[in-house]
């Protein structure tokens, strides 16, 4: 997750607002969104390679190591991606949650930031 200068000064972000924006962000990370997007994408291509463990670097490695190496390689994928409204629905209400449960921040920065 990262969040660019230009990004706040463009937005003018109140500190709650950017606790809301990592939160929905941390929210998408927490429920899996890009990996499950990942995988549809390239679901038999990941699978062939992972059940070979073939990911291409010439090292033994375990079915779980296989599979990262694969997922990681096919992360500039994960910044060109679009969540579904459900996923974006859920990410809402993850940051509305993590910020409740902080209790640093007011939750009602996810509405003023929506």
């Amino acid at each position: 997750i990262r969040v660019t200068d230009s990004l706040l000064k463009t937005l003018h972000l109140s500190k709650g607002e950017i606790a809301a924006l990592l939160g929905h962000e941390m929210s998408h990370v927490l429920h899996r969104h890009g990996q499950s997007q990942l995988l549809k994408k390239n679901l038999l291509q990941t699978i062939l390679k992972a059940v070979f463990y073939d990911d291409g670097d010439d090292e033994e490695e375990n079915f779980g190591e296989a599979v990262s190496e694969l997922m990681v390689r096919s992360a500039s994928f994960l910044g060109q991606m679009k969540f579904s409204r459900t996923n974006e629905y859920q990410a809402d209400s993850g940051a509305w949650d993590i910020l409740f449960h902080g209790g640093v921040y007011n939750p009602q920065s996810v509405q003023r930031l929506l």
